[in-house]
């Protein structure tokens, strides 16, 4: 047991740690696949303004100056620019996504393309990732793009322009910002300024202070954010997400355990002398299919006991009957040559007598035991009882047998009729060994069962002996009283006919002080597909 314990722990240990482990690999990967796809679209947004810009240059450009337009752009912002023919599949799209490229295991870079306006072309721009260098090539291409247009004009053009920044675009005076003498002074030589900050809770962000001309106004570019990998709420989405694929994971797992102990437990439940599990080849090599195997070879064994036992007790029985009939034979010479009433001769009758009973008996509950599929026929219950007490009344005239109904006619129950009279007969002989005056049957008519009483007024029964009372061989005669003991298989008897039935019985005191035996018997039997007749010897 020790060894089966521990290889079934190992078991659901090695499964919840594998699956664990692939729930964190697969997170590991949809949180990249999403940091991809999240930082395409970063740069897809902060590179829009600088792109509008680059898009419009080269749109007012010309032959040899838009190319060396774009030769200096490309030397300000440190990164490849080119023209391009509009391929067929873009010339409806109107907005081409960002794309991204492996240069090497090491180096990647992205594209942006722009579709130009005055020709079927497109521009490319190819970079790294945004840098301080494209930030402060932006400010030069803004400032450079509102100094084509007058004075009057230029903070107009701006606001146009600032338009298509996704971080904010302003101008702003000196004075209304922090600077130190440093970067006043830089500011003073046409130098442009860039500002780092780090927020908690926010990231990695950069401000951007280029002198606006001959002013002393600044553009102001910022803050722009710079991507972070692991915010807050991504971090915690996934780990809940992580949890949840293991739930989910430890779920099925304990759920696909439960099946199969659930399983297994069905067949210990259902092994029975009428009902053994069949042989089936383990599929699974894992414990829970092993153990299954040991129950399947348990039952067998079971079954060989129950077949060697069976056979003994109707070997034995019927290899008695043949002593038992020599017996009555020579006391049948005796009797030729005693009184008739010679004790103990009448003895050895009795003795044969009961002998030849309990014979009978053993073979009745060893049938019952084995027995699968009856045959059922509806036949009226009150008759049925008014036939068993004719013939109790007859044995115990002394007795007052009464049935107690308040049911009309016709009271059809499907029984086998035989078994059915056999178990009527047991109870009523058991009541009236014990009976002081008399008996009563009550009956009703529930939903779907008929409710049968049998009470006696004797001496009851102790408590603690009715769990064992239906036991084949129990007598509780400590409780009743020893004259009247039989040989305590005519209750189990009773108990075997009832589980054929699918009807339950049960033993209570009763208000007189005797025994109540209670059975409830369904009105309709479900018969099996194969029924065989039940014949009492």
């Amino acid at each position: 047991m020790n060894v089966f314990l521990k290889r079934l722990f190992w078991e659901i240990y090695s499964v919840i740690l594998f699956s664990i482990f692939g729930v964190l690999l697969l997170s590991y990967y949809a949180l990249n696949s999403v940091n991809q796809y999240r930082y395409q679209a970063h740069l897809q947004d902060i590179m829009s303004g600088t792109v509008s810009l680059l898009k419009s240059g080269i749109d007012r450009q010309k032959g040899e100056n838009q190319q060396r337009w774009l030769s200096l752009s490309a030397s300000l912002l440190n990164s490849d620019l080119s023209i391009r023919p509009l391929d067929k599949s873009k010339q409806d799209q109107p907005i081409i996504p960002i794309s991204r490229y492996q240069k090497n295991k090491e180096l990647e870079y992205f594209v942006i393309q722009q579709k130009l306006n005055t020709s079927n072309e497109l521009f490319e721009f190819k970079f790294e990732t945004f840098t301080e260098q494209i930030a402060t090539a932006t400010a030069f291409l803004l400032l450079n793009e509102i100094g084509r247009f007058d004075a009057s004009e230029r903070q107009e053009v701006f606001d146009k322009i600032s338009e298509s920044f996704s971080y904010p675009v302003y101008r702003s005076r000196r004075q209304d910002l922090n600077f130190d003498s440093r970067q006043l002074e830089r500011l003073d030589r046409g130098e442009t300024i860039i500002e780092w900050n780090k927020q908690f809770g926010r990231g990695l962000s950069i401000n951007v202070y280029a002198p606006w001309g001959k002013s002393a106004d600044v553009l102001v570019m910022g803050a722009i954010a710079f991507f972070e990998p692991y915010p807050v709420k991504i971090v915690i989405s996934f780990f809940i997400f992580s949890l949840l694929l293991i739930a989910i994971s430890v779920f099925f797992i304990i759920k696909h355990l439960s099946y199969q102990l659930y399983k297994l437990q069905d067949k210990v439940d259902a092994i029975s002398p009428s009902h053994l599990p069949i042989n089936e080849q383990a599929t699974d090599s894992n414990v829970i299919a092993q153990l299954t195997l040991k129950v399947q070879n348990m039952a067998q064994r079971i079954e060989k006991l129950l077949g060697e036992k069976a056979y003994m007790i109707r070997a034995v029985s019927h290899d008695l009957r043949t002593p038992i009939a020599k017996m009555h034979f020579r006391l049948e010479v005796l009797s030729e040559h005693l009184a008739d009433d010679d004790t103990a001769l009448m003895g050895c009758y009795a003795d044969l007598e009961q002998l030849g009973l309990l014979i009978d008996e053993l073979l009745t509950y060893e049938k019952l035991t084995l027995q699968q599929n009856i045959n059922f026929k509806s036949v009226d219950l009150i008759s049925v009882l008014e036939s068993q007490i004719q013939s109790t009344q007859l044995l115990y005239p002394e007795l007052s047998i009464k049935i107690d109904t308040q049911l009309s006619p016709p009271n059809l129950l499907d029984v086998n009729e035989a078994l059915f009279n056999r178990l009527l007969d047991n109870l009523l002989s058991n009541a009236s060994r014990y009976a002081k005056t008399k008996i009563k049957i009550s009956v009703f008519k529930e939903v779907s069962s008929f409710k049968i009483m049998i009470d006696d007024d004797g001496c009851g029964l102790d408590e603690s002996t009715i769990p064992e009372l239906f036991n084949p061989f129990y007598r509780a005669e400590s409780s009743r009283n020893n004259e009247f003991g039989g040989y305590g298989l005519g209750l189990a008897i009773v108990k075997q006919v009832a589980l054929q039935h699918n009807a339950s019985i049960e033993v209570v005191c009763n208000p007189w002080g005797g025994a109540r035996f209670i059975l409830h018997f369904p009105l309709v039997q479900i018969a099996d597909e194969e029924e065989v007749n039940y014949v009492i010897n």
